[in-house]
């Protein structure tokens, strides 16, 4: 296992193409715009649930797992699963990249703002 710290932009694909999952333990984050990068280059995806709508792109014991925030033993486990089963990391993987298939940043915010558009529009009424 390897902890690489921070990385530059212009390096991540190099990191999650060279890694065979990703885990975000994050304790709060309104969105975590990494699970879905890994998730794009095929990686498994263990996170918490303080991941913002994590569940809408990860799906649990599908693409990757779901553990509750602050909890190091259900973390640990899941990575130790990943760890010691390529099948299981090949299959997550796969069905992480399809989940998140065409979910770009441009198309995140053309949604975003089709959206506001649309609210804006029913205030108006």
């Amino acid at each position: 296992m390897v902890f690489a710290g921070f990385v530059q932009r212009d390096e991540l694909a190099r990191y999650y193409t060279a890694a065979d999952a990703f885990v975000f333990p994050t304790l709060g984050d309104p969105y975590g715009q990494v699970v879905g990068e890994a998730a794009t280059c095929g990686l498994p995806v263990v996170s918490t649930s303080a991941a913002g709508e994590i569940s809408s792109r990860i799906e649990n014991n599908v693409s990757g797992f779901i553990v509750p925030p602050a909890n190091s033993a259900a973390l640990l486990e899941r990575m130790r699963w990943l760890a010691r089963d390529p099948d299981l990391r090949a299959r997550m993987g796969k069905e992480a990249e399809g989940r998140t298939a065409g979910q770009t940043l441009d198309r995140w915010c053309r949604d975003f703002e089709a959206i506001v558009a649309e609210v804006l529009a029913e205030g108006a009424r």
